[in-house]
């Protein structure tokens, strides 16, 4: 009886993993709600600039609600920055799509009316995709230069990336 008991126990748990993960569908796990950046979360290479556009602007609105949950009832402005990008997975996966997502990123900047907290996460996701693409090519990172979200935009369409870089 009791390993009849021990045996059930252990088929659902193994079904709700594979409910969760999404093992052996073709969708594989969400990628929406807070859930954790996946392989299917970055779009193939030959997507459409629009179509890496939509995900990065949804990216984006799902790191502002994120973050606005987190914070609610605290001024955003006096928010750090680097520790906002901990409350939310869009930021992760905003960075898994690569080097293919930062003409979406610095459009998504450049459209913001202003240039406050998010301008600036948009901009650190920015620059931590031009830095693992720079550690994959073994070029040297430089230093930050930007201080909001707009110059950080304005030096990536300028083509300030950096010395040596792949971005170029």
């Amino acid at each position: 009886m009791r390993r009849g008991i021990v045996t059930v126990a252990a088929a659902l748990v193994l079904a709700m993993l594979v409910a969760l993960t999404g093992c052996g569908t073709k969708e594989g796990p969400p990628t929406s709600g807070g859930a954790s950046p996946t392989a299917t979360a970055r779009p193939s290479p030959s997507a459409s600039p629009d179509a890496m556009q939509r995900a990065v602007h949804a990216d984006a609105l799902q790191m502002e609600a994120d973050i606005e949950r987190v914070y609610a009832g605290g001024d955003a402005a006096a928010v750090n920055p680097y520790l906002a990008v901990g409350a939310t997975h869009a930021f992760d996966r905003l960075v898994a799509r690569g080097p293919a997502a930062l003409d979406a990123v610095a459009s998504e900047i450049e459209a913001m009316p202003h240039d406050r907290l998010y301008a600036y996460v948009l901009a650190i996701a920015g620059e931590q995709i031009q830095n693992e693409a720079r550690n994959v090519s073994g070029a040297s990172i430089p230093p930050k230069t930007w201080k909001s979200g707009k110059e950080w935009a304005a030096q990536y369409r300028s083509g300030m990336k950096g010395p040596g870089s792949p971005l170029q």
